[in-house]
């Protein structure tokens, strides 16, 4: 089973899943939808569900899905994870949780730019309301939510899918995050993701698109090119819950954006990780729930890995006009 270790020299915690070597891989390539797990059809071939959405019956584990959600079978958190052994002087934690598998369509070769708006916002509903379950079970510290896309950011399986994971622990950027925000609201007496988005809707420099519920902005010093941040106009410090109708403008926003993306590089493969409180939480006025994009443009190598410095070759206001010469013409 799996176990979290701790580094006692950097602060540094790493998961250690051994039953992961075994998950099954399919290259982007020759990936076959008669043998793929998530398609419709194939529902046995995964645990069991616990949430489906647009099926018009009400018998599990059958076709007519639109977004479904099951454990992973092959889990970096595992709720039957064993207490680990001693390690004297060292520290190691159990990697007890919960890692479940979105599909968010049954159309295997679907991705966020052909999603309807409703798709889309069938996505984020389910995210929504799993944060909300796994959020309260017992021992779950934070639910962690992101997509890997493409083989090289990742994905083992082609058909499009989120990964959601109930953590013991927050995890350390998210962390850092919190305690830097914390130090910033205490200095100046604002949210620092507040005062970006004010800054940067007022330079208009790496601004993508600056709505009146959401904003979607180019860092100042992004770590790989073309990277995004989809951020709440109005500070919040948690994801919307189930029913929100922020949703379906967070779905829209990430559709858009993701699609110029597609249009300026191609089908590119990336990530997206989203950063929030856990639902149930006091508001924080310190902390800003956002979305992160990490298109995987470039390869991290010796130089970033050994100083923890990254390194490309693209400004972001030069990315910020390529990407809104990308935008669709409807979104101009």
């Amino acid at each position: 089973m799996s176990e979290l270790r701790k580094d006692p020299f950097l602060d540094r915690w790493v998961v250690l899943a051994p039953h992961r070597e075994h998950r099954p891989r399919s290259s982007q390539g020759d990936a076959s939808k008669a043998e793929c797990p998530f398609c419709p059809g194939h529902e046995s071939q995964t645990p069991p569900e616990v949430l489906a959405l647009g099926r018009q019956s009400n018998r599990p584990d059958t076709p007519g899905w639109q977004v479904r959600v099951f454990p992973n079978k092959y889990p970096a958190f595992s709720p039957e994870a064993d207490k680990p052994a001693v390690y004297p002087p060292f520290l190691a934690q159990t990697a007890r949780g919960e890692h479940e598998v979105v599909v968010t369509s049954p159309d295997h070769d679907a991705r966020w730019r052909t999603f309807s708006k409703e798709q889309g916002r069938l996505v984020l509903e389910a995210v929504a309301q799993r944060r909300e379950a796994l959020a309260r079970l017992p021992g779950i510290s934070q639910v962690f939510t992101f997509e890997n896309a493409g083989e090289a950011a990742g994905a083992t399986l082609p058909h499009p899918h989120l990964q959601m994971m109930a953590l013991p622990q927050v995890a350390p950027i998210v962390d850092e995050e919190m305690r830097r925000g914390e130090a910033w609201y205490a200095s100046e007496g604002s949210c620092p993701l507040c005062y970006w988005i004010e800054a940067e809707t007022r330079s208009g420099d790496r601004v993508l698109e600056a709505g009146s519920e959401i904003v979607t902005l180019l860092p100042f010093a992004p770590r790989f090119p073309f990277e995004f941040w989809i951020l709440p106009r109005v500070h919040q410090s948690a994801f919307p819950g189930p029913g929100n109708p922020l949703l379906g403008s967070i779905a829209g926003a990430l559709r858009d954006h993701l699609t110029s993306l597609e249009i300026e590089l191609g089908r590119v493969s990336y990530n997206w990780v989203l950063h929030s409180a856990s639902p149930g939480d006091s508001a924080l006025a310190f902390y800003h729930w956002h979305i992160e994009v990490l298109p995987n443009t470039v390869r991290t190598a010796g130089f970033e890995w050994g100083t923890g410095l990254f390194l490309h070759h693209l400004y972001p206001e030069e990315a910020a006009r390529r990407l809104r010469r990308a935008m669709p013409q409807t979104k101009r």
